[in-house]
């Protein structure tokens, strides 16, 4: 598999490089229906990986809880 580019920079990881160093990263992401299957994972450098990491899931958990909270609101209030 290795080397083998980043899937997210482009640059290569070798056999040489650490393993410290790259992750194995989703093609798809799993909150878009992913799995941890080896067809789905690509190699990424550790930096690449933690900092696109977070941030989509956030975006899902606010946007959840903006519908819930939306939801409340149109509830009618008998007391």
């Amino acid at each position: 598999m290795l080397p083998h580019p980043c899937q997210r920079c482009g640059g290569i990881i070798t056999p040489d490089d650490d393993e410290s160093t790259w992750h194995a990263g989703h093609i798809i992401d799993r909150a878009d229906g992913g799995g941890d299957t080896p067809e789905d994972t690509a190699p990424e450098h550790t930096r690449c990986n933690t900092a696109a990491g977070g941030r989509r899931g956030a975006a899902v958990v606010n946007a959840r809880r903006a519908a819930e909270d939306a939801a409340r609101e149109r509830t009618t209030r008998w007391w």
